[in-house]
């Protein structure tokens, strides 16, 4: 079993270095105070970012009479949360498009999990935790589960004890994640966070997600936030293969929202409609991204 988790951390360690300008983005726009002038000239710095940004900007989403042809114009239209959408793509491509297969995932279902739990993270920050930065938590939504990325791999090579520990009926597939690889996802995203050098409250809420009741004093908050968005986004019908339905909910969760229960109805309807709306965009980015490299399909 030991060989078995360095293994997992000999990989995390050979994880290709992550872009400086992509930590420095995401540590910006997690900020409540941040200027969109100093977003804009840490995306200049990238130019496949810079690019992407544009793009996006000048969509049919907005419909703008005049094309948009400044990175600090493209930033104001598009807000915090396309932008740190479109760098954690683009600086993550190792986790984004990882297929989880250990985890029997889907094609797309990964990162459609990640988005819908950065959304529902936020939704429930605005009810619950007004104080928390919007930014650093639809961020830490997006990241909470980069754990998985790593571990996918290893549990296909255990995919009969994976098999037999969902017919034991397993509580939550931490359990069983430790059981089978002496580490869970939740501890390996921290430490390929830390390897990446990611702002403190994000690494926090990618090793704390599924605990948060453990979580350092100062992150508590944004730790809980993203727990219950992780588990909304599952009762959504969002979740990320075999492990949705072995989920243990942090008895701080049924505390913070015991009193809310009357908004939680507009609350899922509110993140399925911003989700919905999310992904009709990145379907149409994707495809005008495959029009400019086969100009033949148009």
């Amino acid at each position: 079993m030991m060989n078995g988790v360095n293994e997992i951390i000999s990989r995390i360690k050979a994880l290709p270095p992550l872009s400086p300008h992509t930590v420095r983005i995401m540590d910006l726009a997690s900020r409540p105070d941040y200027r969109i002038r100093d977003l804009a000239d840490l995306i200049m710095l990238d130019v496949t970012l810079s690019a992407l940004c544009l793009r996006a900007a000048n969509s049919a989403r907005f419909g703008l009479r005049r094309p948009v042809d400044t990175i600090e114009q493209a930033v104001a239209y598009l807000g915090s949360r396309e932008v740190l959408r479109l760098a954690i793509q683009e600086g993550m491509p190792s986790l984004t498009d990882t297929p989880l297969t250990g985890y029997r995932g889907e094609d797309g279902e990964y990162w459609a999990h990640s988005l819908r739990t950065a959304i529902a993270s936020a939704a429930v920050a605005r009810l619950l935790f007004p104080g928390e930065s919007p930014g650093a938590v639809y961020a830490a939504g997006l990241l909470h589960d980069m754990g998985k990325a790593v571990l996918s791999e290893f549990l296909s090579r255990r995919s009969p004890q994976v098999s037999e520990g969902l017919s034991r009926g397993a509580a939550d597939f931490l359990d069983l994640e430790r059981e089978l690889l002496a580490i869970d996802h939740a501890g390996a995203g921290a430490l390929a966070a830390e390897r990446w050098g990611l702002p403190a409250p994000l690494t926090a809420a990618v090793r704390w997600h599924h605990e948060p009741a453990g979580s350092p004093g100062p992150y508590r908050n944004l730790c809980c936030a993203v727990h219950i968005g992780d588990l909304l986004a599952m009762l959504g019908g969002c979740g990320t293969g075999c492990d949705t339905l072995a989920y243990r909910v942090d008895p701080s969760a049924h505390t913070l929202l015991g009193p809310h229960a009357e908004h939680l109805p507009r609350l899922m309807l509110d993140i399925e409609t911003e989700f919905s709306a999310a992904h009709r965009r990145l379907g149409a980015l994707r495809g005008a991204s495959d029009n400019e490299n086969h100009p033949d399909r148009r």
